[in-house]
């Protein structure tokens, strides 16, 4: 089955307990096969400070309902790397 590639490009704005507005982030994800994607997301937080994050996610199934991704995080000074399995519904 051939298909189009899909490239997508998101913003949010995540409010902490008190409803106020922690952070904004853009993210854009380009899906390279109908099982695999790359992400690359900008988080702005607090007290004006921002960095890159970039993923690998890869879909188990065809209905995409498990997903394992990992991501990294460079921040000054620290990286971070995070792994993860999903179920979704």
């Amino acid at each position: 089955m051939e298909r189009d590639d899909l490239l997508t490009l998101t913003g949010t704005e995540p409010k902490d307990e008190t409803g106020r507005s922690r952070q904004l982030a853009l993210e854009t994800e380009y899906d390279l096969r109908s099982w695999l994607a790359l992400a690359g997301r900008w988080e702005m937080g607090s007290f004006g400070k921002s960095y890159p994050v970039t993923a690998i996610t890869y879909y188990s199934l065809n209905q995409h309902l498990f997903r394992l991704s990992a991501e990294t995080v460079q921040q000054a000074g620290r990286r971070s790397t995070v792994l993860a399995a999903m179920v979704q519904f």
